[in-house]
């Protein structure tokens, strides 16, 4: 059974006694980490220094019968026992205090880690958009001009092929047409004079002669 309030006042000193205490009943649930821990290890020492001295005193009795060592050697035992009962105590409300403080700690590290990544996002600059390359209208012309020069460089021997193939057959065609004869009264009279009939008569055979040569351009 757990020494009384009462019972300890009786046995212990002014220091002794206040160390009881503060590690009974509510006042033990008002200490901090810190003090739980400082009052643990002063309650260690003290039910160690009582046990050690009561295997003292046990051993000087011995072969005396002083009722005044006698006494004082169960003082001593019941000493070592109420600081063994305040140590006990005492670690019992610390196991419970360092849960808390660690069941608090595992709570808030997701919050802070959210925190933290909440304000690098807010503080991270938004992203740049690739500045458009302006192209002068000198540039786009010379630009297009080079994407077609291929294809009229290709298409230049065709037309020269053309060209030379067209030749021909026009001189050809001039040098094969044959030319009118002078009638003997007509040459007697000298060289014709531009009518209008004669006119008509060469714009006509100009234009046959254009035709046939456009047909046989249209074949070859």
């Amino acid at each position: 059974m757990a020494y009384t309030r009462a019972q300890a006042r009786k046995l212990l000193t002014a220091t002794e006694f206040d160390l009881f205490e503060q590690t009974t009943g509510p006042a033990l649930k008002t200490l901090t980490l810190a003090r739980l821990r400082s009052k643990l290890g002063r309650a260690r020492q003290l039910r160690d220094k009582f046990q050690d001295l009561y295997r003292r005193q046990t051993v000087a009795l011995r072969g005396s019968a002083r009722a005044g060592a006698a006494a004082a050697n169960e003082r001593t035992q019941a000493k070592a026992v109420i600081f063994g009962e305040v140590l006990a105590r005492v670690q019992a409300q610390l196991g419970k205090v360092e849960a808390a403080a660690a069941k608090a700690a595992a709570t808030k590290k997701p919050a802070a880690k959210k925190a933290v990544a909440k304000k690098a996002a807010a503080k991270k600059p938004a992203a740049k958009a690739p500045a458009r390359k302006t192209v002068s209208l000198t540039q786009a012309v010379k630009k297009a001009m080079a994407k077609k020069a291929p294809a009229s460089k290709k298409a230049a021997p065709k037309s020269k092929k053309a060209a030379s193939g067209q030749a021909p057959a026009a001189t050809k065609s001039l040098a094969t047409t044959p030319k009118p004869r002078k009638q003997p009264a007509a040459a007697a009279r000298g060289p014709a004079l531009k009518t209008p009939r004669n006119q008509a008569i060469s714009a006509h055979v100009g234009a046959r002669n254009q035709r046939a040569q456009a047909r046989r351009d249209n074949r070859g």
